[in-house]
């Protein structure tokens, strides 16, 4: 029990690494596009304030006779800073719109975690409370056979003694009273032969029992393993965004755990 709860530490303790490391390049991602959109922003306000000043001075007809004025290269330019105008305010909609989709998955993730963290926990405690009363149920079983086992002891010393008088009184006994008592004897022997059987088909039953209990928990142990397994496919399949180095590590760290419960299980199973 002891090396199950240690490992289930470290299986905790790398969901919750791999839950920062998302955390972080969350934020990392969040805080490079808000400097995109600060510098976009601020270059297309810097723009459109500058066109919007000289609108402002002229009219429609006005800005018409001013354009006409000048060179076609002049005309060009100030269209061209129209467009650009025009293009950098569509990648502020399109920063603004990708943040939005990075604040949505992060808030889905955290929630997906936390409710994946309260699903482990209540697990774990109803896993906990049947390994108790297991645990109780053959404690309690222990328990009822060694007292059997000491009321079996007691009486075979019984046994013992009648036995020794037995042959004291055959000794100075005629034949009638010696075949009496031999009868009483054999009679005595067949119950503490049916004692011993009994006391032998009690721990054949308690050996039954434990092992019909240790491969309830291995089964048991093989579920939350598959479970555990198709939780980390699902989190692998929604998390997209990961490189391949990040899922390599987590799948060799998933084998590893479970080579080391299986090990841990054949060690305990051989116990």
């Amino acid at each position: 029990q002891t090396r199950v709860s240690e490992h289930e530490l470290q299986l905790q303790h790398v969901r919750q690494m791999s839950l920062e490391r998302d955390q972080t390049e969350l934020r990392r991602l969040e805080k490079e596009w808000s400097d995109r959109l600060d510098g976009v922003r601020g270059v297309a306000t810097a723009t459109e304030s500058t066109l919007q000043a000289t609108l402002d001075c002229m009219s429609c007809k006005a800005v018409s006779v001013f354009a006409a004025r000048f060179p076609r290269k002049l005309q060009t330019i100030f269209f061209t800073a129209w467009g650009r105008l025009a293009q950098r305010c569509r990648l502020e909609r399109d920063c603004a719109e990708k943040i939005s989709v990075l604040e949505t998955a992060r808030t889905k993730a955290e929630e997906r975690c936390a409710r994946q963290a309260r699903e482990e926990a209540d697990q774990r405690a109803r896993q906990d409370g049947e390994r108790r009363e297991q645990v109780a149920r053959a404690e309690e079983e222990i328990g009822d056979l060694k007292g059997r086992l000491a009321q079996a002891v007691e009486y075979r010393v019984q046994l013992e003694a009648l036995a020794k008088e037995t042959e004291n009184r055959r000794a100075s006994q005629d034949a009638d009273a010696e075949s009496e008592w031999l009868a009483r004897v054999g009679v005595e022997e067949a119950a503490r032969s049916d004692a011993e059987e009994r006391l032998s088909a009690a721990l054949t039953a308690h050996a039954l029992s434990e092992e019909r209990w240790l491969r309830k928990l291995r089964e048991a142990e093989d579920r939350r393993a598959r479970e555990e397994s198709e939780r980390d496919v699902q989190v692998a399949q929604e998390a997209e965004g990961r490189d391949l180095v990040e899922r390599r590590l987590m799948q060799v760290e998933a084998s590893e755990i479970e080579h080391r419960r299986k090990e841990l299980e054949a060690s305990r199973f051989a116990e």
